[in-house]
């Protein structure tokens, strides 16, 4: 480009708002100071995808089951959302086998991917609440999506 247009313009005047705030994930929302007290008392869970491409062994999906108390996160692949319920219920077993608990509060977004008899049916039989939020508010599920978008941006 010419630099002798641009010789009487202020470096400031070519600030772009629009630049800055395309950077920014959303607003900052109050962080909350509430933590469970024992592991497994409160899971949060989010389903991420489609991946634009799948992996090596055919995965677009993936699912991650964070504790409220310790912050372990588990994830889990799927070739297909339909998985979800099956790794859902393998998840819980295996928690209630290995660490000798029930999940006795499950806190995920309003997605339709999760509401269907089978998964109402299995949570109401094991005695697990469910607690839904807004669909899209970070701010509601933020830590399953903040979980999400960490693991994307590292890998």
């Amino acid at each position: 480009m010419s630099p002798s247009l641009f010789s009487k313009e202020f470096v400031k005047s070519f600030k772009c708002d629009v630049y800055q705030l395309a950077k920014h994930h959303c607003a900052t929302y109050p962080l909350s100071n509430t933590k469970s007290i024992h592991p497994f008392d409160l899971v949060h869970f989010d389903v991420w995808g489609p991946a634009s491409n799948s992996s090596i062994s055919g995965t677009k999906w993936f699912v991650t089951f964070i504790d409220d108390c310790t912050c372990v996160t588990r994830i889990f692949l799927m070739k297909e959302k339909s998985e979800f319920l099956t790794l859902f219920v393998k998840f819980f077993h295996m928690i209630k086998i290995q660490f000798e608990k029930s999940i006795k509060h499950l806190h995920f977004d309003n997605g339709r991917e999760y509401i269907n008899h089978d998964m109402s049916k299995f949570l109401f039989k094991n005695g697990v609440v469910h607690e839904f939020t807004w669909v899209d508010t970070a701010q509601q599920n933020g830590i399953a999506k903040r979980k999400n978008r960490h693991f994307l941006e590292v890998t």
